[in-house]
């Protein structure tokens, strides 16, 4: 099966990646950004994530570049002090949980959902459902959703 890229601002779809992210720069004027890892060529859509990268890959060689303490374990986020560290923990522990319609996984918070969609399904809910608002990858997970 191909895999289909969509626009997470409007129904535009592409078989190439690469075509959804010119168009996005050149329709919506959106500024893509890239956090390239200083240590392999891998790089990512946010500062997070290649800071979880860099804990799991580099290990050994980031121990002392980022500090395990004020970096948090469930989204990698570095705090600067134990304070904000603390307030950012925080925004995890809300009982309100969040689903991904596409593939179950829950997390805590909206941003937090929000950046699992864009990095594990490209920001896909292109059909949204009439009855309910809940946007869903396909017209076959539509069909699916009723």
């Amino acid at each position: 099966r191909t895999k289909i890229y969509i626009c997470n601002k409007c129904k535009f779809q592409s078989i190439h990646e690469s075509s959804v992210i010119n168009h996005r720069i050149e329709v919506h004027g959106e500024k893509i950004r890239e956090f390239k890892c200083d240590l392999c060529d891998m790089t990512y859509r946010s500062f997070a994530a290649l800071n979880i990268h860099k804990r799991k890959a580099h290990e050994d060689d980031v121990k002392q570049e980022i500090p395990s303490s004020y970096m948090c374990e469930l989204c990698g986020v570095i705090s600067n002090t134990e304070v904000e560290h603390k307030v950012h923990l925080h925004s995890h522990s809300t009982n309100h949980t969040y689903i991904c319609q596409l593939c179950a996984a829950e997390y805590k918070g909206r941003i937090s959902l929000k950046d699992h969609i864009l990095r594990k399904h490209d920001g896909a809910f292109p059909v949204i459902c009439p009855k309910c608002k809940i946007g869903v990858e396909s017209d076959d997970a539509f069909d699916t959703h009723k």
